[in-house]
């Protein structure tokens, strides 16, 4: 039979068949997907904004019953495992073991390659590392090194409460009291310090300062901010990029607001670890920060997978008004819906909060205004004193991002705002919106084939075969190397020799058929499509199965021409008439197949 492959030898030997399937049999999917990503039921399918592009309109849906996600805008697809491979740049491995863990399945040993392997140890004991750091800095906090911080904390406002529901703690003054600690721990983990950020050539990075432990939505720690409490430079001291922790990507305090802003259907944003804490203080509970960093587009990714609302609220001042304006175009390009609360000149959150009180607060978010509304503000008193020109320069800078707000209802109010503020005519904004943007001259290069783009033909093929496996039965070798795209021919090829070991794959075995992502993604956006096939499974998988026999004969009679050719040229008689009843028969074919086609 050729490349048989079973199913254990699909997931690559690193988890048994047994154990994958009966992890996604015991998964939720829509669960499991709706503490990331805020899902709203639609028929029998649940649909979201894809957490994975940027997305407009929600075209990212799951399917409960059969167990996958797939977005119609993106391409993005799969099961459980491939749901959390790609939202949290993990591996295999190390999906199953989170949803295991989830459900209550003991995983069996691994067998890693190499290269993976190391990824896998070096990531884990970086995450150990951090959280034994997290220990002694919690522990300092708490005895008598900590009692400076302590009152620190008290000053400010920070309840003992919210130090612990934020996991705060305390280095100590020298140079050697983590690197102490750890070395009793084994000295194996100083060099993990050391790659960590924890420790610079043997001595403590953080000295004197209070700790606030980065973590992600699931409480693991990627890294710390150190606020110091004498007058070093700098006030605030980061851990460095690492495999676990990027500035770019984190948001303090998600593992503690995530719940909050599903509820509330919102995020607050603000840019310190103690506004942050200041605001969760006074009730705010859906707040987080950003981490002394721009706001970039992976933190937009991460906080719509809850909320399809944020509210900027920056501080008071003039790098507060730059970074709000920042945030319109990723606003925008993200498909989310964007706030801000203005703050008095030289305010920021925290003290605003402890002036003005939690209810002030509340209502000052309440009443924030839409990003877009203060962005158009914001331009036109930028040109208002340019005379003439003003119209033209207010226009160059607002319609390309009238161009990116995808709900036409929204897009025709800003259209009507700008006229009116401008003074210019509301039908030449919209004519200046439906324009094209210019784009620079390029000589347009040949259209090439894309490899992933699948013939109509085989795509309808694996359909059936996955709304029925037994059709897969008759499948021979020959006719799977037929198929141009090598992921549909994969699918088949695994369907077929299922349904020939005697096993009928259900939807969750077929979800746990795939370990790589292609394959996933793929079989998950053919399910999604299922209505493309119709009621008539039989028909339209003898059809296309005929077609691809059609196009194995014709393959053959083209072998065949170059043959009988050689044999003319040579006179070799024998040769010739044998190849030319060869050709005749499969002329034959070709048409016997041509008229069944027609008749069916």
């Amino acid at each position: 039979m050729g490349d048989r492959r079973s199913l254990g030898v699909l997931v690559s030997g690193l988890i048994p068949e047994e154990t994958v399937r009966e992890i996604l049999h015991r998964c939720n999917i829509v669960e499991l997907v709706g503490d990331y990503v805020q899902l709203k039921r639609v028929g029998s399918t649940y649909q979201a904004l894809c957490p994975f592009h940027h997305d407009s309109k929600p075209s990212f849906y799951v399917n409960e019953s059969r167990g996958f996600f797939h977005c119609f805008g993106c391409g993005a697809g799969g099961n459980a495992f491939h749901f959390l491979m790609k939202l949290k740049g993990i591996s295999f491995p190390e999906a199953v073991e989170e949803v295991a863990r989830r459900v209550g399945v003991q995983v069996s040993a691994r067998r890693l390659s190499p290269r993976d392997q190391a990824l896998w140890d070096k990531r884990t004991r970086l995450l150990e590392v951090n959280k034994k750091a997290l220990e002694f800095f919690q522990e300092a906090l708490r005895d008598t090194r900590g009692k400076k911080a302590r009152q620190y904390l008290q000053g400010r406002g920070i309840s003992p409460s919210t130090w612990e529901l934020f996991s705060l703690g305390w280095a100590p003054e020298g140079w050697r009291n983590l690197s102490e600690h750890i070395r009793t721990l084994g000295d194996k983990w100083l060099s993990e310090a050391q790659e960590a950020g924890l420790l610079v050539r043997g001595h403590d990075r953080f000295r004197g300062r209070v700790m606030f432990p980065i973590l992600d939505e699931d409480s693991k720690v990627l890294g710390f901010g150190g606020r110091t409490l004498g007058g070093e430079d700098p006030k605030y001291l980061n851990s460095p990029e690492s495999a676990i922790f990027s500035k770019g990507r984190c948001l303090y305090g998600i593992q503690v607001a995530k719940g909050e802003m599903r509820t509330r259907e919102q995020a607050v944003v603000v840019e310190g670890y103690m506004d942050a804490m200041a605001l969760h203080e006074a009730g705010i509970k859906n707040t987080v920060a950003t981490l002394g960093t721009s706001l970039t587009r992976d933190h937009l990714l991460a906080l719509r997978r809850h909320t399809p609302t944020v509210v900027f609220l920056f501080d008071g001042d003039s790098a507060g008004e730059r970074a709000t304006l920042r945030a319109v175009d990723l606003c925008l390009e993200a498909g989310m819906w964007g706030e801000v609360v203005r703050l008095p000149e030289g305010e920021d959150p925290d003290s605003f909060v402890k002036k003005r009180g939690p209810e002030e607060m509340a209502r000052a978010i309440e009443g924030a205004i839409p990003l877009m509304d203060y962005f158009v503000q914001k331009t036109v008193e930028r040109f208002s004193s340019k005379g003439p020109e003003a119209k033209r320069r207010i226009l160059e800078e607002i319609v390309p991002r009238l161009r990116l707000i995808g709900d036409p209802v929204l897009r025709d109010h800003y259209v009507k705002v700008v006229a009116v503020k401008t003074g210019v005519d509301d039908g030449l904004v919209e004519e200046l919106t439906r324009r094209e943007p210019p784009r620079p001259w390029r000589r347009a290069a040949a259209p090439s084939p894309s490899p992933s783009e699948s013939p109509g033909v085989e795509r309808l093929l694996l359909q059936c075969l996955l709304q029925d496996p037994s059709l897969a039965r008759g499948f021979d070798d020959e006719l799977l190397e037929e198929m141009q795209d090598g992921t549909l021919r994969e699918l088949a090829r695994a369907l077929r020799d299922c349904v020939q070991d005697g096993v009928s794959p259900d939807p969750t075995r077929i979800q746990a058929m795939f370990q790589e992502a292609n394959l996933g993604r793929k079989a998950a956006e053919l399910m999604a499509r299922m209505e493309e096939v119709g009621e008539e499974v039989d028909r339209i998988c003898e059809d296309c199965l005929r077609r691809l026999r059609r196009k194995a004969v014709e393959r053959k009679i083209h072998s065949l021409a170059s043959q009988i050719e050689a044999a003319r040229a040579r006179n070799d008689e024998d040769r010739l008439r044998e190849l030319e009843a060869r050709r005749a028969l499969l002329v034959v074919e070709k048409k016997r197949l041509s008229i069944s086609a027609v008749k069916g």
